[in-house]
């Protein structure tokens, strides 16, 4: 988003992964077609960054959480998820 609020505590964040508005959107596409999950593109950007830390060699075996933090509603009537 481009800013960080003064409440955020840097010292609990282990990574930052970036993810690219294309990558966002296409995830949050993905998300809805597959699994039925209309997420926004925060959505989107969060479980794109969460399957490039499951592939990570180090991940085999492990757990993954993230949060879908935002609904895909709002974007309806833009052509977010046009074919």
């Amino acid at each position: 988003a481009g800013f960080v609020p003064e409440v955020l505590e840097m010292d609990l964040i282990d990574e930052v992964i970036p993810v690219s508005d294309d990558d966002a959107l296409r995830t949050a596409r993905k998300l809805a077609s597959t699994e039925g999950i209309l997420g926004g593109i925060s959505a989107g950007a969060n479980v794109h960054a969460a399957l490039d830390l499951a592939a990570r060699p180090e991940m085999a075996g492990g757990r993954i959480v993230t949060v879908i933090c935002d609904s895909g509603d709002r974007y309806m009537s833009l052509p977010f998820f046009a074919t």
